[in-house]
């Protein structure tokens, strides 16, 4: 007979993962702005940071991939992507006014 603690153990700890998520959202505490840029800028010095790290790891994955390739292909995308949301974070947080639907109202 099969034991269940394994898929216990996975289920207390999903259950803890989301009651802090839970606690951190009816606490408000939504990283601000300049938290987010920062981390942002952070992520985009690790990349490159990592970037022979990355390469090496590519070419293991997909058998010898061209170091251009994942250069090109995976990290420059991903730092023209992190460029791109820095750019519009502030327009992305701004609040709006949205429509509450009929069928939501009280």
């Amino acid at each position: 007979m099969r034991s269940l603690e394994p898929e216990l153990a996975e289920s207390a700890r999903v259950q803890a993962a989301h009651a802090a998520l839970r606690a951190a959202d009816r606490a408000g505490s939504a990283p601000s702005y300049q938290a987010r840029r920062d981390n942002l800028r952070a992520l985009g010095v690790v990349v490159r940071r990592r970037l022979p790290a990355l390469v090496e790891a590519a070419a293991a994955d997909f058998g010898e991939r061209s170091p251009f390739t994942t250069r090109l292909g995976d990290v420059a995308t991903t730092l023209r992507e992190l460029d791109y949301i820095q750019h519009n974070l502030r327009r992305w947080m701004a609040p709006q006014r949205r429509r509450v639907a009929w069928h939501f109202r009280p």
